[in-house]
């Protein structure tokens, strides 16, 4: 596994576990979610794995200026109408309003993966804030791809469970 191995992996889940139960889950609703997860986990092991190492960067001594710097254009983070946050270049001179029009720089849109438009802002912008804007990015730290997604999906099982607790509590 890409986190610090199985051992620690099963000893973090079952302490998840043991709160969904405090929370009121069935122990079988808990363990399905615990299938689950797991089978998530494995699919994104499986796919970092899959991906070649990225070439080395070459080192210089000395480094220019940036490209970005030298052309006179900035990194802004701006949120679409959906929430999601997005980083984009603008030149110098435009307000940070005008960041739409600006050149993408990342991440790229999930909407192709069809998850329900909650759970892909929330994969949005957990790409976003571990800044993986771009194929570069993913392509070095598969690691923190997995965290990611781990992350929405630790967030997406709370709420899940708290609507089965709604819906026992409401029956």
């Amino acid at each position: 596994m890409i986190e610090c191995g199985i051992a620690a992996h099963e000893e973090k889940w079952a302490a998840e576990r043991e709160a969904m139960i405090e929370r009121g889950l069935e122990e079988e609703q808990a363990d399905a979610f615990a299938a689950t997860f797991d089978r998530l986990l494995h699919e994104a092991d499986e796919a970092a794995a899959h991906f070649p190492p990225p070439p080395p960067l070459p080192i210089e001594p000395m480094r220019a200026p940036s490209p970005v710097a030298q052309s006179g254009m900035r990194r802004v983070v701006w949120s679409d109408m959906q929430g999601r946050r997005w980083t984009s270049l603008i030149p110098e001179a435009w307000d940070e309003a005008m960041a739409e029009q600006g050149i993408p720089v990342g991440p790229v849109s999930l909407e192709t993966m069809g998850l329900p438009l909650a759970w892909e802002v929330a994969l949005h912008n957990a790409l976003h804030d571990r800044n993986l804007l771009t194929y570069r990015d993913v392509l070095q730290r598969p690691g923190d791809v997995a965290q990611a997604l781990r992350a929405v999906w630790k967030r997406g099982a709370t709420e899940v469970i708290d609507i089965f607790r709604d819906a026992a509590t409401t029956a």
